[in-house]
């Protein structure tokens, strides 16, 4: 979504990724430290505050190793959806609406379906994402609650009848000389059943480019 959208909209999501992500961070801090103070009043002699408090400071830079493989996930999740969930917000209200596409969602992960309707449908019906829509498109419905039936409208995909196999066919670019015969024989051998139609063209158009 993020590189579909935009990258530019999501700058604090992708800083915070890569803090979780890279080996290390480098962190720049601009005039002083508040908050630390380390040997107060003490004069020495032949040393540093550095020295002392068990860390050099150099032209105001940290390098801070990554303790991230001991952060649960369940941790990380809550601050790097805050931060994806904000960044969509910001991207609906310059672009105006984004309408993003799930297709085959019964891959996914129970993980991440808990989280795309827990997160993401959940964030629509509080009203934190605005002109945001989400097409869920698989052969199982979502697992919403009834209180998120007023914010989705299911429509089911029948079989496809001879004008969509053509249409289709026409889109897939076969000649048009065939689409009316070959669809009636994908109508009859598939029943209309969308994937088998679409496996049936690609073998048909895999095996002509193999013969040219």
């Amino acid at each position: 979504m993020r590189d579909d959208i935009g990258v530019e909209y999501f700058q604090d999501f992708t800083t915070l990724v890569n803090q979780f992500t890279e080996p290390g961070v480098r962190i720049t801090l601009a005039g002083n430290v508040s908050g630390i103070q380390v040997a107060q009043g003490l004069r020495a002699e032949s040393s540093t505050v550095g020295d002392i408090g068990g860390v050099i400071i150099k032209d105001n830079m940290f390098v801070v190793p990554r303790g991230d493989r001991s952060i649960p996930e369940s941790e990380r999740m809550i601050p790097l959806t805050t931060a994806f969930l904000r960044s969509l917000a910001a991207a609906a209200a310059t672009m105006g609406r984004v309408v993003v596409f799930l297709d085959a969602v019964e891959k996914m992960t129970h993980e991440t379906s808990a989280w795309v309707v827990g997160e993401l449908f959940r964030a629509i019906q509080i009203g934190t994402l605005k002109n945001v829509f989400f097409v869920h498109c698989g052969r199982e419905k979502p697992a919403v609650d009834r209180f998120m039936d007023s914010i989705v409208e299911e429509a089911e995909l029948g079989p496809l009848e001879r004008k969509d196999i053509i249409l289709y066919l026409q889109k897939r670019g076969m000649e048009e000389t065939s689409h009316v015969p070959f669809a009636e024989v994908l109508l009859v051998a598939t029943k209309g059943n969308p994937l088998q139609i679409a496996t049936l063209i690609d073998a048909v158009m895999k095996e002509r480019k193999r013969k040219n």
